[in-house]
Order: C-alpha cells, then structure tokens, then sequence
C-alpha cells in the first residue's frame, strides 16, 4: 500500500492481526490529532468510543461523524485523511479486506450494531 496508514502514523494506528485475508488496524486518536493522507482497501470498521471524526477526501470535501462504541460502517476502497474533531479521545478497529468482496456498496453506510435477542 503507498500510503499505508500504520507506517505514517505509528503512534495512532497499529497492525494488531495480519493474514493472508485480513488486515485488522487499531485506531485511536486523542483530541486533535490527525492521521494525514492515507489509502485503505475496502474495510468493515467498528467505533470502540464515542467521538467526532472527520474524513477528508481529496477533491469531494469531508464527512463529519458522530461515532457511538459499536457503530460497523462499510467502505470501499478510499484515500483519505482522518481527523480526530471533538474533545476526547476516539478508537476504532479497521478490518482491511485484502482480497475484494464479491459485491460492494459505492458508498460508505454507518450502521449500529444490535444485538439479537
């Protein structure tokens, strides 16, 4: 990956598993912080806390999110920079798929994860 996110920020994202599948990242930036222009595969991602996040992608503007522990979102292949907008700390877990899924959405979806009875 030319810009893989664990290399140019080590102290905000780390690889914890890495396979022949997956690549599972730990994110957590403190108020403020910032992880610059990065690439991913497609992901399933999942908010550890509560927080606010921005998303810059280059030349489409940012999205702004209300994180809650538990939030899954999906995204496709992205380039972007991510930044840590609100007053406490924010984590989340990046499961980076290494092979493409057989069907993809086109754009990211934020979904809150239920539990089933």
């Amino acid at each position: 990956m030319q810009s893989d996110p664990a290399a140019i920020a080590p102290g905000h994202v780390r690889v914890v598993l890495e396979n022949e599948h997956v690549r599972v990242l730990h994110v957590r930036l403190g108020p403020g912080d910032r992880v610059p222009s990065h690439s991913h595969p497609s992901l399933v991602g999942v908010f550890v806390s509560t927080g606010q996040v921005r998303n810059s992608v280059p030349g489409r503007g940012h999205d702004d999110l209300d994180a809650r522990p538990g939030e899954v979102f999906w995204s496709p292949p992205v380039s972007h920079s991510t930044d840590n907008i609100g007053r406490e700390p924010v984590e989340m877990v990046l499961v980076e798929l290494k092979h493409p899924p057989a069907r993809s959405k086109a754009e990211p979806a934020i979904q809150e994860l239920r539990e089933t009875p």
